[in-house]
């Protein structure tokens, strides 16, 4: 087992994850800090890899709290678990939010479908009677009207990459677990260490 070699397929497996929709880092737990100090995490679906550049990508509605919170203090932390391989990784870094020509490519590209989720009313996070998703009820049985609905809120949709700092690796296993660290430096060399799990 060498550092080089899991760092390599620790990449590949973050690369291949977005198109999978069954892998196990393709949902990871995404932190932020709210503007009390207090920790905030969530699943996320992650979009992308961008394996030369050390970003993943993910989407929200640029109303929800995670973007209040990115916006006051761009350092997150996500955590990835492969249950298959009983491999966790914790990934720091800080939020890069796309800019606007970049954000309405993506948003362009995405099926009617996937653009739903960005046409709540009220904002994300809004306190209602009851159990609801905020969409208006009209916009499920018409696609020409959905399709109105869903480009009036377009502004809603964000996107934003995390520049991956530091990754610390945990793999379990019968006969002891194994942990490693890589960090990134401002020129982008790596610094890659066992540690004590």
């Amino acid at each position: 087992m060498e550092l080089e070699t899991i760092l390599e397929g620790t990449w590949r497996g973050l690369e291949s994850a977005p198109k999978a929709p069954e892998a196990g880092w393709r949902l990871p737990v995404v932190s932020t800090v709210d503007d009390l100090g207090q920790p905030q995490a969530r699943i996320m679906v992650l979009r992308g890899t961008d394996v030369e550049h050390r970003r993943l990508r993910f989407f929200s509605d640029r109303r929800g709290m995670k973007m209040v919170d990115l916006t006051a203090n761009q350092n997150t932390q996500l955590v990835f678990y492969d249950g298959e391989n009983h491999i966790q990784l914790r990934a720091s870094g800080s939020v890069i939010v796309a800019d606007a020509a970049e954000t309405t490519e993506i948003w362009d590209a995405l099926p009617l479908g996937a653009r739903y989720l960005y046409a709540a009313n009220p904002n994300p996070g809004t306190e209602i009677d009851g159990p609801g998703s905020g969409l208006p009820a009209e916009m499920f049985n018409d696609d020409d009207v959905a399709a109105k609905i869903v480009e009036a809120h377009a502004n809603n949709f964000a996107v934003f990459d995390v520049q991956i700092t530091r990754i610390d690796w945990l793999q379990l296993t019968a006969d002891g677990n194994r942990a490693a660290r890589f960090e990134w430096s401002g020129d982008g060399a790596v610094q890659s260490s066992w540690r004590v799990p």
